[in-house]
């Protein structure tokens, strides 16, 4: 069972806890190590103790409040990069890495903080790059989504609707032609 008073409840205060719990074989370990790799390796350890997979987490609240992030692997990366920044003596900055999680999220039309649908309002139209997309149509039995392809080879950005949204859609394209 996940104890949430032995939980760091920063970014800083996780830093913090690992950095004092490792011994200088450790150090030395990570400092012959790629970031990648630590990063692999490393991560699943602080999501599983830490039950950064559960919204009551609070280091997970203060990703969302802080940077706007809620899935797990994203906390744990930016974390691992915190830590072996620190032990390699290079500064760490999160905001690019806070801004490139956003963009995968937001690539797939989902709430980077929640993991959510987002749910948009231009039918037909890339939301980045406003060129027109090619409709498919997804038959699960689960949501009926319908998925939206760019064609701009420079964006192939996927955005997702219901089909009560898709219905709508269609039917107001209908009454255009």
């Amino acid at each position: 069972m996940i104890d949430p008073e032995h939980i760091p409840k920063t970014l800083e205060d996780a830093v913090a806890w690992i950095m004092k719990r490792f011994k200088d074989s450790d150090l030395q370990r990570i400092l012959n190590t790629e970031n990648v790799e630590f990063n692999s390796n490393f991560g699943m350890g602080m999501r599983n103790t830490w039950g950064l997979w559960f919204e009551v987490s609070p280091l997970r609240k203060h990703f969302q409040e802080r940077f706007g992030l809620g899935h797990a692997d994203d906390i744990s990366s930016i974390i691992s990069n915190a830590i072996w920044s620190k032990i390699h003596g290079v500064p760490y900055d999160p905001s690019d890495d806070v801004e490139s999680f956003k963009r995968h999220w937001e690539r797939y039309s989902c709430d980077p903080m929640t993991g959510e649908t987002i749910k948009h309002d231009t039918p037909g139209k890339c939301l980045y790059c406003g060129v027109q997309t090619i409709v498919s149509e997804h038959d699960s039995p689960v949501d009926y989504r319908f998925y939206f392809r760019c064609v701009n080879e420079s964006c192939r950005i996927v955005s997702r609707r219901y089909k009560s949204e898709q219905d709508a859609i269609n039917a107001s394209w209908k009454k255009a032609k």
